[in-house]
């Protein structure tokens, strides 16, 4: 709904927060994990891939005691090439 009462939306919420702590209480015991899609794995593997891809650019900017000239080009350029990829990845395209 798209404008709930407050009400309605704590009820959710606490249902919610009811279910997350269940949870976590049973994994917690020993409960094995539920298997995920293999399509999820392989989407969070591309997002690991691509922040640590992210990570290491950025440390070879920034790596020298005196940066290129154009260090925080190079940055910006390559941090909007990060958040395109990442967005795509996610779906928000």
């Amino acid at each position: 709904m798209p404008h709930p009462s407050l009400r309605s939306f704590l009820d959710w919420l606490q249902k919610n927060q009811y279910e997350v702590q269940c949870r976590g209480i049973q994994i917690g015991a020993g409960r094995p994990t539920k298997s995920r899609n293999p399509v999820y794995k392989e989407l969070d593997s591309k997002i690991q891939s691509l922040k640590v891809s992210y990570s290491l650019d950025i440390g070879h900017i920034f790596a020298s005691v005196f940066p290129h000239v154009n260090a925080w080009k190079m940055f910006h350029y390559r941090t909007l090439r990060y958040l395109d990829a990442a967005s795509y990845l996610v779906g928000a395209n």
